[in-house]
C-alpha cells in the first residue's frame, strides 16, 4: 500500500507540531513557506534541524526572512537586507574574539586562534550557505578541514553559553 505525501494543510500542521516539540516557536507564515517547498515529512524534519541550528536551539527567534534565506528563496520580502561577504564574517569574528584576521586565516593551531577560525567557517557555511570547497579556498585549506571545523562548532552550539553569546553577537553585527 502506497502512502501519499501529506497535503499543504497537513504539512503545515506537522511543521508547527514538530517545531513546538523541539522547543522552537515557528510562525504560521514561516511554516506555510516551508510547507510550500517540501512534500514529505522527512524533508521537512531535515529543514527544521537546519533551522534549529541557525536559531541556536531557539535562542534566536524564527522569522519569515530567516526561513526564506535557508530555503534560498529570492522573493523581495524575505531577501537579506544587505549582502554579507566572507570577509565581513572574518572581520567581525576577529573583533569579537580579539584575534587578528591574518591569524585566523593563518596556519597556527593555538586554541585562541583555532576556535575563532572554526566559528568563521561555521558562519560561512550556515549564514552564507557556502560549500566546503569555497570555504577551503578562502582559508587555503582542504574542504575536509572545513567540514571538521563546522562540525566542531555544531557540537558546541547550545552547550557552551559563552560561545553561543559570541556567535549570537556576531550574527547581530552581520545583520
Amino acid at each position: 500500500m502506497d502512502v501519499d505525501n501529506p497535503d499543504f494543510e497537513l504539512r503545515t500542521a506537522i511543521l508547527l507540531i514538530k517545531s513546538q516539540q523541539s522547543g522552537m516557536e515557528l510562525p504560521m507564515e514561516a511554516a506555510q513557506a516551508i510547507a510550500e517547498q517540501y512534500d514529505s515529512a522527512r524533508e521537512m524534519e531535515g529543514f527544521l534541524k537546519k533551522l534549529q541550528l541557525k536559531t541556536m536551539n531557539g535562542r534566536i527567534p524564527v522569522t519569515l526572512q530567516m526561513v526564506g534565506e535557508i530555503l534560498g528563496m529570492a522573493q523581495a520580502e524575505i531577501r537579506m537586507k544587505r549582502d554579507v561577504r566572507p570577509t565581513d564574517i572574518l572581520r567581525i569574528t576577529s573583533d569579537v574574539f580579539g584575534v587578528k584576521s591574518s591569524e585566523i586565516k593563518g596556519t597556527r593551531r593555538q586554541a585562541r586562534i583555532v576556535l575563532p577560525r572554526q566559528v568563521v567557517m561555521f558562519l560561512m557555511r550556515n549564514e552564507l550557505g557556502l560549500q566546503y570547497e569555497v570555504i577551503g579556498e578562502f582559508f587555503e585549506k582542504d574542504h575536509t578541514t572545513c567540514m571538521h571545523s563546522v562540525q566542531k562548532i555544531e557540537e558546541k552550539v547550545g552547550k557552551t553559553p559563552e560561545l553561543d553569546e559570541k556567535i549570537l553577537g556576531i550574527k547581530k553585527l552581520l545583520s
